[in-house]
């Protein structure tokens, strides 16, 4: 067994953190920090490097304070925000700050909460499907298959960079197919539109 997932929370109240601790410990091979970390003190805590994952429990109404501070701490951290339910603005934002993976609380009873931290602590991106329903998303169309190609790598964390060494095109060509998947599934950045196609088959249109 290699080394447990540290995971560190950020919950809306001592009970709810007594909860999602107990949860979370039915997993061996998670190890949780055993405070539970204000929203002020959580940035300077993954800045350490002292856990692998955010977990964040907000509550229905998140402050214009608690999403800058969500904003901030993304490009640094794999953040995982748990909800009390799937509001479409709420996931939207989300996706749009980096957030990598969305859960709502009723995940908590489900093997889902363990499936989103495995998945968002290897890199991948994971929302839970009744999120994503409640998002507004449009039918899935059908990429082709070089951008099929090029989706499936998005969904595994790739740069523009990475996808073109990967497939022997250039940054421009990748540029291309990533600004047309944009437009197919009507989405305005990666982290979306990976999410939102995460149970399309790889590498099929």
């Amino acid at each position: 067994m290699g080394m447990p997932i540290r995971v560190a929370i950020s919950a809306t109240s001592p009970l709810c953190f007594e909860g999602l601790v107990r949860i979370l410990r039915g997993d061996p091979t998670l190890s949780i920090v055993p405070d539970m970390l204000t929203m002020d003190k959580l940035p300077v805590y993954m800045a350490r490097r002292e856990a692998d994952i955010a977990l964040i429990h907000v509550s229905d109404g998140i402050s214009s304070m608690s999403w800058i501070q969500i904003e901030q701490l993304c490009p640094n951290a794999k953040v995982v925000l748990l909800l009390p339910r799937p509001h479409s603005a709420t996931v939207t934002r989300a996706l749009a700050a980096g957030v990598m993976g969305i859960l709502t609380e009723g995940a908590t009873r489900t093997p889902a909460v363990f499936e989103a931290v495995h998945a968002v602590a290897a890199g991948s991106l994971w929302c839970e499907p009744d999120a994503l329903s409640q998002n507004g998303h449009p039918p899935s169309p059908r990429p082709s298959h070089r951008e099929g190609e090029v989706l499936a790598l998005i969904r595994q964390g790739l740069s523009n960079r990475k996808i073109a060494d990967h497939l022997c095109i250039s940054e421009r060509t990748v540029k291309s197919h990533v600004n047309r998947l944009f437009q197919k599934f009507q989405l305005t950045n990666r982290v979306q539109l990976a999410v939102s196609t995460r149970d399309r088959p790889p590498n099929l249109p």
